[in-house]
């Protein structure tokens, strides 16, 4: 069954960006963007900081900023150093961090960025599961990323807390023993299978 002309399935194609790529940047987003330069540049947002009380000594927004990227960096590393004890115990292909992230960070090197991708060859099942337990956190596959670099990105804000990561990891986790527990189901099936067949 056709759902539209021949011409239109060519013009969808190589012109619709959401259709093909499905993280294309959405026009309410640029709209969203121009407006915080805006307001970057009229001095908006230097009313609203000082809207919060800064000290009159302290640089308008800067004490702000630094208090809200000093809680931010703490976060990430919290959320990690529990990624990375609960991670030891599953297979790399069901659940992991990205090499780069896999070991703390030495001293002296910049903090972890908010962006926190869980490495899984299944991230539509992972981020269906999160999103079954509250927590939103995107798939992310070919094209955006390479063949087998399939992830879950995880995006922490300012306004997350240490219960909602701690959270995050345990849902992760248990997402990761049942999918285990699902491939071990599907091996034994195949074997007996195989077995029947023979």
């Amino acid at each position: 069954m056709l759902l539209t002309s021949p011409l239109v399935r060519e013009y969808l194609i190589n012109f619709a960006r959401p259709l093909i790529y499905t993280t294309a940047i959405s026009n309410m987003n640029v709209v969203a963007a121009d407006c915080v330069f805006d307001m970057l540049e009229d001095g908006t947002t230097e009313e609203v900081c000082l809207q919060c009380r800064v000290s009159i000594n302290t640089p308008p927004g800067l004490l702000i900023h630094t208090q809200l990227a000093e809680k931010l960096h703490s976060l990430s590393a919290h959320v990690l150093a529990h990624l990375r004890a609960v991670l030891q115990h599953i297979p790399s292909h069901v659940l992991s961090l990205p090499p780069h992230l896999a070991e703390p960070a030495p001293l002296g090197m910049p903090p972890p960025a908010p962006i926190i991708p869980l490495m899984t060859s299944y991230p539509r099942p992972l981020a269906a599961f999160l999103a079954t337990r509250g927590i939103y956190a995107r798939p992310i596959s070919w094209p955006t990323v390479p063949k087998g670099a399939d992830r879950v990105r995880v995006c922490l804000h300012a306004g997350t807390s240490c219960e909602q990561v701690e959270k995050l990891v345990r849902v992760a986790q248990e997402w990761a023993h049942e999918w285990v527990g699902v491939e071990r189901q599907s091996q034994r099936d195949g074997v007996l299978g195989m077995q029947a067949k023979l």
